[in-house]
């Protein structure tokens, strides 16, 4: 609702590491050791039962309401990361950058935050497990001073790292990876959670004299000045643009940290906004709001389209309603779990993970077979092995007889099923390279360096009629290939696009779509200017397949056969849209590599 809102994360992991820190310096100096069972113990018991409620209520949503497209894959595979603690790397590995992304498909985005906070959770307490076994005979004063010399090291590397990554000193395969990695890696934010650490070791540690308190009063004031001028130039300066989302988090720690340090300096438990019930209230249930929140955003845009901030403020409001109730009803109850004896504990323990393994298991299910039911099946429920959406892969034997490449956009991702089949029963090799790929790989076709190989056939694909490519994109994709297949002496394929249907609503399990034929003159029309750019870019030895002559009679285009629906979406085919044009593309095909 605010741009500058997510610095609120950076604020929370220098706090749960100074909380943490407590936690830990306490216990030692009460016994004089650090139990590992007793910390995960209550870590889990405070961390996984609400959000255990979090996935399973918002998985009765995904049942009813969610369209069962791929909206629903992306639910579950979200879904499962947030439960593992593994959303940052999920949002790495995909490439989700998280301030491009639609909420109505990152229901659990926020929970990237949680990973990193979990995986610092079980990095501290096996440090100090480590330093406990090898300074046994250190007394609690000695071993704070190494935890103190381990934990200032490991904040400097990740700091570090951070800033080498910010700076483009360092990159991961490409620049936008490596924004990626400094903004969800624990590797880049580990030293925000280790500055709450060093302060909670500074603060339990220190012995302060009431001289020195007295003189420190100016001081005090000046930091707490000085604390909130930072964070709210972290804030505006973000906000205006005039600071970078690395710069605004860094401060913002710092301004956390800060303030932590000289807080005691001030009776800030006394102050009646605090003291107030509401206001303790929030504080108390801010885990689940935190949970909760997110789900109120991300229905408001699936439901609304667009979304309206008055609407999504609505249902952000709506979302205190359960985060609340977590509070009371999970949260209360579930931090007693841990007194109990060891055998209800480890069953409890095990009902927490199963439950939503359940759940997300049968939502696969069942939205595996509402889309069989509908015919919207996706080509990624059919292609297993390689990850066919982004990464170059290869099917099919090395010594095969013939060659075929699949390069493109997702158009091209749609035809892969159709080809892999058609490779594999006539045992040719088939390389594919799409979304991702096309982007990192499109440099090598216009300077003939792809690939070592040479193929017989080179089939592209990429969208025209939608207005995705601008008209030098689409002529500059042209003449790569043009001069690639000249190059390796290859066949080149071009599969036009299909039929646009831009009324086309995702099914959902309250409300199938009626589906309506397209006129096949407006169709018609709707291409032909990118028809006659795309033939005017080609060369004369480029084939075109049309799929308008499979999907489409003189007088209209079809959106169901038999039944099913034909389409994905405004732009794609399903998996029954495919199996119509199948025949006649395999007839090609045959003509290209068989005769």
């Amino acid at each position: 609702m605010w741009s500058g809102g997510f610095v609120g994360v950076d604020m929370f992991f220098v706090v749960s590491g100074y909380v943490i820190g407590l936690s830990l310096i306490h216990e030692r100096q009460q016994s004089n050791s650090n139990s590992l069972k007793r910390f995960f113990q209550r870590r889990f018991f405070r961390i996984f039962p609400p959000l255990v409620a979090t996935i399973v209520g918002s998985c009765v949503y995904a049942y009813l309401i969610l369209p069962f497209d791929r909206a629903q894959d992306y639910f579950i595979q979200q879904a499962r990361a947030a439960l593992f603690s593994y959303a940052n790397f999920f949002f790495i590995f995909h490439k989700m950058d998280y301030f491009l992304q639609e909420a109505n498909s990152t229901f659990f985005l926020h929970t990237w935050s949680l990973g990193i906070e979990e995986q610092f959770y079980v990095l501290v307490p096996i440090l100090i497990a480590i330093i406990s076994v090898k300074y046994r005979s250190n007394v609690s004063s000695q071993h704070f001073r190494i935890w103190q010399n381990v934990f200032r090291t490991i904040a400097l590397i990740s700091a570090i790292s951070a800033l080498v990554i910010h700076l483009n000193v360092f990159t991961f395969s490409t620049p936008e990876f490596s924004q990626l990695v400094l903004f969800y890696s624990p590797l880049t934010r580990s030293w925000e959670f280790f500055v709450g650490m060093l302060i909670a070791l500074h603060l339990a540690t220190q012995t302060p004299t009431r001289s020195l308190h007295s003189q420190s009063k100016f001081g005090s004031r000046s930091a707490l000045g000085t604390s909130i001028a930072l964070l709210l130039i972290s804030l505006v300066g973000y906000q205006q643009g005039m600071m970078s989302q690395f710069s605004a988090s860094s401060l913002t720690a710092l301004a956390t940290g800060l303030f932590i340090l000289i807080r005691n300096e001030f009776n800030f438990t006394d102050n009646r906004i605090i003291r107030y019930r509401l206001i303790q209230t929030i504080g108390n249930a801010s885990y689940s709001i935190y949970l909760w929140h997110w789900i109120g955003v991300s229905i408001a845009a699936d439901i609304f389209h667009p979304a309206q901030p008055i609407n999504t403020s609505l249902l952000i409001a709506l979302s205190l309603i359960p985060a609340f109730l977590s509070y009371r009803l999970i949260e209360i109850p579930f931090r007693k779990i841990r007194f109990l004896p060891t055998r209800p504990k480890i069953i409890i323990g095990i009902s927490l993970v199963l439950t939503p393994v359940l759940c997300l298991t049968f939502l696969r299910s069942t939205m595996l077979s509402a889309r069989e039911e509908y015919g919207n099946v996706y080509p990624s429920t059919v292609l297993e092995g390689c990850d066919f959406w982004g990464e170059l892969c290869i099917v099919g034997p090395n010594d095969a007889s013939k060659r075929i490449l699949i390069y493109g956009d997702s158009h091209a991702y749609q035809l892969i099923p159709m080809i892999k089949d058609y490779a594999e029963v006539h045992n040719f090799e088939l390389t594919t390279c799409v979304m991702v790929c096309k982007d990192e790989k499109l440099s090598q076709i216009g300077d003939n360096s792809f690939s070592e190989k040479r193929f017989d056939l080179v089939i592209t694909s990429i969208k025209t009629i939608s207005g995705t490519f601008s008209r030098d994109d689409r002529k500059m994709f042209a003449s790569y290939f043009n001069s690639y297949t000249e190059a390796e002496n290859s066949l080149h394929l071009v599969v036009l696009d299909n039929p646009f249907f831009a009324d086309q609503v995702s099914p959902r399990r309250i409300r199938k779509q009626v589906l309506i034929p397209l006129d096949r003159k407006d169709q018609t029309g709707m291409r032909a200017p990118y028809l006659t750019d795309l033939v005017s870019d080609s060369d004369a030895k480029t084939i075109f397949f049309d799929p308008f002559d499979s999907l489409c009679n003189e007088e209209i285009c079809f959106t169901e056969f038999d039944g099913k629906a034909l389409y994905l979406d405004n732009n794609h085919y399903s998996m029954s849209g495919s199996d119509l044009i199948q025949p006649n593309l395999y007839k090609t095909l045959d003509s290209l590599l068989r005769n």
